[in-house]
């Protein structure tokens, strides 16, 4: 087969596969994979489907059976799809998983994805005289290739496979599985689009593929094993360009190694014949050092003030290593001398009962061998036999020729390209390396770059406005949306109440803000957030809410459940609380981006559009050859409302076809757009929507619901735990961030903090004023009889929050401050201790500590404060001193700083 897959032409004529053609076999044996899945009771089922699979396997051997896998075809349901579609299906193993039928279907998408490009007899054309000329362009095979690549990266092939190169069970079949998923990457990844997109994923950026190769998954199977790194290594030296690399090297990595290799190292001569002097004194040698001296017009000084870096003996001249991986840089060293082999560790080998403690050993072959070895007391205990078998020995391996010993400038070099590997950030062009100081490239940094302490920053911003230098904006950020402090928690005025999602009205008046929240009742209730009270409750659905959005102006409200009809609704909130319009099967709405003219509905993977007035459907979007069939597809519409994303689809409103279709590498989230409108995030991927290209991945993203702040610079992520019929809602719940939610740089997609609430959290909302952050917070299940607590929980952002003894220590305080003001004394003035001076995170990494937890001693302020004054009211425009004319406390202060950064 691979034989006939390689060397057949375009044009092969094979009169089975006509034979086969004409009865539409390949169409045939798609129908009964299919059929076969459902064939419960049929013990043979798994039988059947891979002697399908063969079958096509080796029909595929050929382009225009290869073809056919582009085309649909008609299943028994009225419903058509994509050959490759059932194909893929087969091998990801989502329908029936079975190890043989895995393999099977691999090997058809490996002849249909390995095929070579270039083909005898291809790009024939054909003319036919007459009065009309007819054209038959044969393709090539360069043209089959890239139709089937495009065919099976729309068919989520690409998903299949990265899945394949993961599993683990059987253990028997892993590494057989595992071998020829890699093989078809190989073939896939010569697409320039399939390459660019892997090379982004965590499976090159985080070193996985390197990982997977050490060991296999099952000892009886190495040579499984041995194919699997054999297609690993093609598939890395296909995306990165680079034939062999370490087992712990990622891209970044690579990238740093290229740039040591096109270093050109140079260093002072001079410097060199300072050490060379510091040696030949150190040795005793002072005539020969002080002619070196006198020749090389070295300083006097020089033996006392040019002693070399202090480096351990084992890594002065060892392989550079990025991380724990040794580099192999382009400087070639010649081979060890002769010589230098010679030196025995075993005393026994040559010694004789007449041997003395220090011999001489001499061999005239090529030339005289010597090894003096060192002055010890050898144990006579070696026969004469073993001394004349080792002098043999001795004299064979003397008989090779002579290796070149290294040059000194070759070991210099070496040890310098060594130091210049370790740098974090090296750069091509460098100065001459210094021998007496340990070489470093400089980190990037901006001549007004803005400080990192927030104290800094703000006494710098009259001078470097608006923020105090550059990236100053991203540290006020990370400094602001790294502090969460609980300031009220509402909780249903029923026993068995259980809230299920929020939403903050969103016009500016604070003394009218409302904060709407959903119930699994059905109810919708309205609170009070000057107060807190319930002011208001409505009867909504049947089943649990699970969204609630209200209009910019707060007189309409969009509402959606989770089963019954209808599954969302339309509310009027102007005088009276009624329903306007009714939505029967659409189990998420939200309103337009730009205008609230429109509301976008989901169902399943269709999206409609309605207008708001009239409540009757515009537009329809559904592509069924283009459906990823996300298990939780919402509808969006980007901040334009001109593009909507739905079920991993981008559409165009004005034309009303699809644009593209993002790759799908999860089953569950849909994706939704960047506030900036140039970027979509689906899970962890984050694709440019003018290029279409994955940009990267993150992997703190995973299986994460979004919201973002009003401004679109900071990004909420939590896995919400409201669907109860979910299948991953257990691992959601297991996971180390299933009860936290995380802050993100929207713009760079850096973590600042992460905030465990140690409940299950089922929604978040953000506030317009970007100051309070609503979550729900559940603790128990209802349905299982276990519910502890069920509450709304409201966190004021930019506080850092205060433990009890904390607090007790400040009342006692402000008591003994209050009695002091009562004699007349004052202080105002900001303390700032040196040990606790603010360091606020220099990037996103750095706004937590190595578990992912905010670092709650960085941008403290030390203040002697009086009373408890509100300073959200301060014009921090003024100078630094007006800031703490008013009395206040630490809090207050911080929590001013964040008011004036919003």
């Amino acid at each position: 087969m691979e034989t006939i897959l390689e060397y057949a032409p375009m044009r092969l004529y094979w009169e089975p596969l006509q034979e086969f053609n004409k009865l539409q076999g390949i169409q045939l044996m798609l129908q009964v994979i299919v059929l076969s899945c459902d064939w419960r009771n049929y013990s043979g089922r798994g039988e059947a489907i891979k002697a399908a699979l063969d079958v096509i396997a080796i029909l595929t051997v050929t382009p225009r059976a290869q073809l056919q896998l582009c085309e649909q075809v008609e299943l028994m349901d009225n419903t058509s799809t994509v050959g490759m579609n059932i194909v893929c299906g087969m091998a990801e193993g989502s329908v029936f998983a079975d190890p043989d039928v895995q393999k099977s279907a691999l090997r058809v998408i490996i002849n249909c994805v390995c095929g070579p490009t270039t083909r005898f007899g291809g790009s024939v054309t054909r003319f036919t005289s007459g009065g009309k000329r007819n054209r038959t362009t044969i393709r090539s095979g360069g043209d089959v290739l890239g139709k089937l690549w495009a065919c099976v990266q729309a068919n989520n092939g690409i998903k299949a496979l990265l899945t394949l190169l993961m599993v683990k069970t059987p253990i028997t079949e892993a590494d057989a599985i595992r071998a020829l998923a890699c093989r078809a990457l190989c073939g896939l990844a010569r697409s320039e689009t399939v390459k660019q997109i892997i090379s982004k994923l965590p499976l090159f950026t985080h070193g996985q593929l390197q990982l997977m190769v050490r060991e296999p998954s099952l000892q009886d199977k190495r040579s499984e094993h041995l194919k699997f790194c054999r297609y690993a290594s093609e598939l890395i030296e296909r995306v990165t360009g680079k034939s062999s690399i370490g087992p712990d090297t990622s891209l970044n990595d690579i990238y740093r190694l290229n740039i040591v290799a096109q270093t050109k190292i140079s260093y002072p001569s001079k410097e060199l014949l300072q050490l060379i002097h510091s040696h030949l004194m150190s040795q005793g040698l002072l005539d020969t050092a002080a002619t070196l001296q006198r020749e090389a017009e070295l300083p006097s000084s020089s033996s006392a003030s040019s002693t070399p870096p202090t480096v351990k003996p084992d890594r002065m001249y060892s392989t550079p290593k990025i991380g724990n991986t040794p580099v192999h840089l382009s400087i070639s060293l010649p081979t060890t001398p002769l010589h230098e082999k010679f030196r025995f560790s075993d005393r026994s080998l040559l010694s004789t009962p007449e041997a003395s403690s220090s011999q001489v050993i001499s061999a005239s072959s090529n030339g005289p061998i010597r090894s003096t070895l060192k002055k010890k007391t050898l144990k006579a205990s070696t026969s004469q036999v073993a001394y004349q078998q080792n002098m043999a020995a001795l004299k064979r391996q003397s008989s090779r020729k002579l290796a070149s010993p290294p040059t000194l400038d070759s070991i210099v070099s070496n040890y310098l390209m060594e130091q210049h590997a370790r740098c974090k950030n090296p750069v091509v062009t460098c100065p001459p390396f210094s021998l007496l100081e340990r070489h470093r490239c400089p980190d990037p940094k901006f001549r007004r770059r803005a400080p990192a302490s927030i104290t800094s920053r703000l006494m710098r911003r009259p001078a470097f406005p608006i923020h105090g230098g550059v990236d100053g904006a991203r540290q006020n950020r990370n400094f602001v949306y790294s502090r969460f402090t609980p300031v009220q928690t509402i909780v249903d005025s029923e026993e068995d109440g259980y809230l299920t999602c929020c939403a903050f009205s969103k016009h500016l008046d604070p003394t009218n803000m409302f904060l709407y929240v959903g119930t699994y009742a059905g109810e919708l209730k309205v609170y009070n957030l000057k107060t807190g009270a319930e002011e208001e409750s409505y009867v909504c659905h049947t089943s649990s809410v699970t969204s609630c959005q209200p209009s910019t102006d707060g007189k309409l409200m969009l509402t959606s459940s989770l089963w019954g009809r209808p599954m969302s609704a339309l509310w009027s909130m102007d005088e009276v609380f009624e329903r306007k319009f009714a939505f029967e099967e659409d189990h998420y709405m939200e309103f337009g981006k730009l205008s609230e003219d429109k509301i976008i509905g989901t169902k399943d993977e269709t999206a409609h559009i309605y207008d708001t007035t009239t409540g009757k459907s515009i537009l329809t979007l559904v592509d069924t050859e283009l459906c990823n069939n996300y298990t939780k597809n919402c509808a969006t519409f980007d901040p334009t409302d001109e593009l909507v994303l739905s079920d991993g689809v981008l559409w165009d409103i004005r034309s009303k076809k699809p644009i593209h279709k993002f790759d799908k590498f999860n089953s569950n989230i849909s994706g939704r757009f960047h506030p900036s409108g140039l970027e979509v995030i689906i899970n962890s991927e984050i694709w440019d929507i003018r290029s279409f290209h994955l940009l990267h991945t993150v992997p703190a993203l995973d299986q994460c619901q979004l919201a973002f702040n009003n401004a679109g610079d900071i990004m909420y992520g939590a896995m919400l735990q409201l669907d109860e019929d979910d299948e991953f809602s257990d691992e959601r719940m297991k996971s180390p961030f299933g009860s936290s939610f995380r802050t993100f740089d929207a713009t760079d997609y850096k973590p600042i903090v992460t905030i465990d609430v140690k409940r299950n959290i089922f929604d978040l909302a953000t506030d317009p004023t970007d100051t309070y952050l609503a979550v729900i917070e559940n603790q128990g299940n209802l349905l299982e009889d276990t519910l502890l607590e069920s509450a709304c929980r409201l966190y004021e952002i930019g506080r850092k929050k205060v433990d009890d003894e904390d607090e007790d220590e400040q009342t006692d305080g402000r008591e003994d401050e209050d009695d002091d003001d009562d004699d007349g004394s004052d202080d105002d003035s900001l303390i700032f201790d040196d040990d606790e001076e603010d360091n606020d995170n220099e990037g996103g990494e750095n706004g937590e500590d190595g578990h992912g937890n905010a670092d709650e001693d960085n941008d403290d302020l030390s203040l002697n404060d009086d009373d408890d004054d509100d300073l959200s009211e301060i014009d921090f425009s003024d100078d630094i001193d007006e800031l703490v004319s008013g009395d206040s406390d630490d809090d207050d202060i911080l929590f001013a700083l964040s008011s004036s950064f919003r």
